[in-house]
């Protein structure tokens, strides 16, 4: 027990933690959380485009309170397609920093195009913004997993690269 009162913990590294009793992760316990992350992402991607794909209408319909004209759901079926399209081959190779990137470039593409769109074309305004909004988020979604710990390259005893 420490001076405080509070009880110390023992950490992976062998430090002790007085902060309200946690622990830190282990390196390995940080990339596995990463991981999982990374994995959710992907996932979220797939069941986005699933969504578009399946039930153009229904993120229209039940969040924005506004129905898509013919003309936009086949558009819709087309996002929701390259979205399971990029969230598969993000996934076979979970670990590509390139991946990533490239998939956050696709993601912020699309979102000018929807502010474009926004802005020439009132009918279609407020799905345009909603879907802007998206591929703006999953772009930095993207953009923050291709930093990760898990795309830096391994380090040597002295600090060189493996």
């Amino acid at each position: 027990m420490s001076m405080s009162g509070m009880p110390k913990l023992a950490t992976a590294d062998g430090m002790s933690s007085g902060i309200s009793g946690r622990r830190r992760l282990s390196a390995h316990e940080q990339s596995a959380a990463k991981g999982t992350a990374l994995m959710y992402l992907e996932a979220l991607r797939a069941g986005y485009g699933l969504c578009q794909a399946l039930k153009p209408n229904f993120i229209a319909a039940k969040i924005l309170r506004h129905r898509i004209d013919g003309r936009a759901t086949i558009f819709v079926r087309v996002l929701g397609g390259r979205h399971l399209l990029q969230a598969a081959v993000i996934f076979l190779a979970p670990r590509s920093a390139c991946l990533h990137r490239t998939g956050a470039v696709v993601d912020l593409i699309h979102a000018s195009t929807m502010l474009i769109l926004a802005l020439t074309d009132a009918r279609r305004r407020k799905a345009a913004l909603a879907d802007a909004a998206a591929a703006v988020l999953l772009a930095t979604a993207e953009l923050l997993a291709s930093t990760s710990q898990r795309h830096l390259p391994l380090q040597g005893k002295n600090n060189e690269t493996v």
